[in-house]
């Protein structure tokens, strides 16, 4: 079923890319805070990155220009739109590896570790279960001191899934104004489909049992928000 939503978003790449222009996921405001996180974390240190579920890597690749990037591995479903990952990547000039695949069975194939793993608007097309595993995952690939940096949408306590889909439509119906109507119902289809977002306690229930540090939570609104999750030790 993820294969027909790769194949949605594939298809209809430049909506994406008009939200992100328009800032309607605050993609701008949290490029911002994922700046700072970057900033307080590894301003003197070279970084190997992972990125799951990476898209074209456009705002994360913004970030890296410039700084000292070891290494950066990116996963996305779609190997279509790791052609446009490439063409980014390739601007900045770092090393990097690209694999296409889930990326909650595609980590399984890196041996490498990292001390940034990002994810922007990628768990909440895992089901609770799966959320939690890639948690996991995430934490054995993570050296110690390194950071989780986590975008999504989530819904609230309580909020149950159909509910928080009919608020979002509505939203984008109301204030998504560069968004045809054409482009409108193929977002809905799409998030009617695949979008199964938890609550930001939810993860960081999950993270702290793993043995994450919640560093902290910054959010645009009650929706957007970025978690901070360090592993501290090796141990902990």
């Amino acid at each position: 079923m993820r294969e027909n939503s790769v194949e949605l978003f594939s298809k209809n790449w430049s909506i994406y890319q008009k939200i992100i222009a328009h800032n309607y996921m605050f993609h701008h405001d949290l490029g911002k805070i994922t700046t700072t996180v970057w900033e307080d974390n590894f301003k003197n240190t070279s970084v190997n990155v992972l990125d799951l579920g990476c898209g074209d890597a456009y705002q994360l690749s913004t970030i890296m220009d410039g700084r000292q990037i070891s290494s950066y591995t990116g996963i996305d479903l779609s190997s279509a739109v790791l052609e446009y990952t490439k063409q980014n990547l390739a601007n900045i000039n770092i090393p990097f590896s690209l694999l296409a695949g889930p990326m909650e069975m595609e980590i399984d194939k890196i041996t490498n570790t990292y001390n940034l793993i990002y994810s922007s608007y990628a768990f909440h097309h895992l089901q609770d279960e799966e959320k939690l595993e890639l948690l996991k995952k995430c934490y054995a690939k993570l050296d110690a001191g390194g950071v989780l940096i986590l975008i999504d949408h989530f819904k609230e306590d309580g909020q149950d899934r159909d509910d928080y889909i009919d608020e979002y439509v509505d939203n984008i119906k109301t204030n998504w104004l560069h968004i045809t109507s054409e482009e409108n119902d193929l977002i809905e289809e799409h998030m009617r489909g695949y979008d199964f977002p938890t609550t930001e306690q939810q993860i960081i229930k999950w993270g702290e049992g793993i043995g994450f540090v919640l560093e902290t939570v910054p959010h645009v609104d009650r929706c957007h928000k970025l978690l901070v999750l360090k592993k501290y030790t090796e141990t902990n």
